[in-house]
């Protein structure tokens, strides 16, 4: 019992870290998207 909780814990821990991840990720591509003229900008 103790040690199913434990790598539940792990589990759920490892869940946040990749929402996080998954979140900046998402953050970042949106705002590459949001701003073609930077973006256009750094390519030429």
């Amino acid at each position: 019992m103790r040690i199913s909780f434990y790598r539940l814990e792990i589990r759920s821990y490892f869940k946040n870290i990749l929402e996080q991840l998954k979140s900046a990720f998402q953050t970042k591509v949106k705002y590459f998207i949001d701003d073609p003229s930077k973006n256009s900008h750094n390519s030429t």
